[in-house]
């Protein structure tokens, strides 16, 4: 199932579309979901700055958003499945997670700045999607994600070369919301990423 389409605010996520496509066991045919819905959540943030300026750190928070959705499923069938499997109202929900982020930067020279940051995001509220049909409850679906929270940890650079030119670099881990197993007796990642990125500036 694709992601929902989000447009966040500081007060609310609005989640304008949900679609998805799955084939039908071994026949040939599709089911298409259409559907939409609102929320509601809030951000939070302090941020603050010592040692004359040179050190600056900040705390952020997102609020989680329950979203239920309702909308329309398409059913494409084979002649077979066609009596049973007909367009129908469609119905599911899910709960956005919450978000923690701590950031810091520190202005090692008059040219020269570093920054980290760490995000918490308790992707563990996914547990179970529910599809429910109200019209026809013998079609109705939970599908399985128990998703784990994940950290994700970001550090960079930035280097004024000139008083018009400047040069950042950056990286970032973080590990799958599928979570963790174990292996040979070792917790390792399912899935992990890293990024970077080299950016050079001109003002």
């Amino acid at each position: 199932m694709d992601d929902a389409l989000c447009e966040q605010g500081p007060h609310e996520r609005k989640v304008r579309s949900m679609h998805a496509e799955q084939l039908l066991a071994d026949q040939e045919g599709a089911l298409r979901l259409g559907g939409g819905t609102w929320g509601v959540g809030f951000n939070a943030g302090v941020a603050g700055h010592w040692l004359s300026d040179r050190l600056t750190a900040g705390l952020s928070y997102r609020s989680f958003v329950q979203l239920a959705f309702k909308g329309r499923a398409d059913f494409s069938a084979p002649a077979e499945f066609a009596s049973t499997l007909k367009d129908q109202d469609v119905e599911t929900r899910l709960t956005l997670p919450n978000l923690v982020s701590l950031g810091a930067s520190y202005r090692l020279t008059q040219r020269l700045r570093v920054m980290g940051d760490l995000t918490y995001t308790t992707w563990s509220s996914l547990e179970v999607l529910p599809i429910t049909f109200p019209g026809d409850p013998s079609l109705d679906q939970e599908l399985r994600r128990d998703w784990q929270n994940t950290l994700t940890v970001r550090a960079g650079a930035e280097a004024q070369l000139t008083r018009a030119i400047a040069a950042r670099l950056g990286a970032g881990f973080d590990i799958d919301v599928m979570g963790l197993k174990v292996e040979d007796g070792q917790l390792v990642a399912t899935r992990g990423a890293y990024g970077n990125k080299v950016n050079l500036e001109v003002a």
